[in-house]
């Protein structure tokens, strides 16, 4: 009977022990900055078909890896849908103001 007694105490105090004991805790370091970027040729139309390898990140002049890219090409632009507007040029070239006189 005492045998019994005594695992019953022990098998009791090891199941308190093993409620008792926290969680393992795992240290880590994860520095990732988050760069959204254009890229406009000459004439300010997006360059297309760009990967990581095209890309140099530097911070404080050190050079860091890209680890994750992922290419956004602009939407297309909707077709006109009145017949004027696909029949008719635009009348603005461009925003650019030239030196000179002014009309």
């Amino acid at each position: 009977m005492r045998n019994i007694i005594a695992s019953a105490i022990m098998w009791c105090a090891a199941l308190a022990l093993s409620f008792a004991q926290q969680p393992p805790t795992f240290r880590t370091n994860l520095d990732l900055v988050q760069i959204d970027v254009s890229v406009l040729d000459k004439r300010r139309r997006p360059v297309l078909c760009l990967t990581a390898d095209d890309f140099t990140v530097t911070i404080d002049g050190e050079r860091r890896p890209v680890v994750a890219f992922k290419a956004v090409s602009p939407p297309s632009a909707a077709p006109p849908t009145a017949a004027w507007m696909r029949e008719i040029a635009p009348d603005i070239a461009t925003n650019r103001h030239e030196a000179g006189r002014s009309s």
